[in-house]
């Protein structure tokens, strides 16, 4: 919030129980946990890293 502030950017923040408002990230975030993050079982961070690299 500071870094934002010092550059003059406003940060607008959407409503609580409002994903609607946020669509493209609610969409990148449902494509991140179904496609990349379900079919696997990861033992660690850096494997979920490097399938993410991937």
């Amino acid at each position: 919030m500071e870094w934002a502030e010092n550059r003059g950017i406003t940060l607008a923040y959407i409503q609580p129980g409002k994903p609607q408002q946020n669509a493209y990230v609610e969409r990148c975030n449902r494509t991140v946990r179904h496609e990349w993050l379900g079919p696997y079982i990861f033992e660690s961070i850096e494997e979920v890293q490097q399938i993410a690299t991937e």
